[in-house]
């Protein structure tokens, strides 16, 4: 999990975590800025809220739009519906694994994507 006293953002950074059904298997994606405007860094996760030796996949970055979208997925790609959304407590990506904090209480510790 994540050290409480990770670097607090200097700006607000918005994430959501989407329940992604409708495809297999079904898994919760965590996506967040990395700063202001940015593309949202994503990882996939078998549930939520995450226990603490789950493992989280990095993906690719995906669009601002998930940050308000829930529905389904163009190209019969499942749908999505939000079950977390708020803004980070802290994000620390200096070390070997990006460290997380969620305005939810939840710390998590993700590989970095590659």
């Amino acid at each position: 999990m994540v050290n409480p006293a990770s670097r607090k953002p200097e700006v607000k950074l918005r994430y959501v975590v989407l329940h992604h059904t409708g495809i297999e298997p079904p898994h919760f994606d965590l996506m967040f800025e990395t700063s202001p405007g940015s593309k949202l860094a994503t990882w996939r996760c078998p549930q939520w809220p995450p226990k603490p030796n789950d493992s989280f996949t990095p993906l690719g970055d995906h669009r601002r739009d998930y940050l308000d979208y829930q529905g389904e997925i163009s190209g019969q790609r499942g749908r999505v519906s939000r079950v977390a959304a708020g803004e980070l407590q802290s994000y620390d990506p200096s070390s070997d694994r990006i460290l997380v904090a969620l305005d939810i209480g939840t710390q998590i510790s993700l590989p970095k994507l590659k």
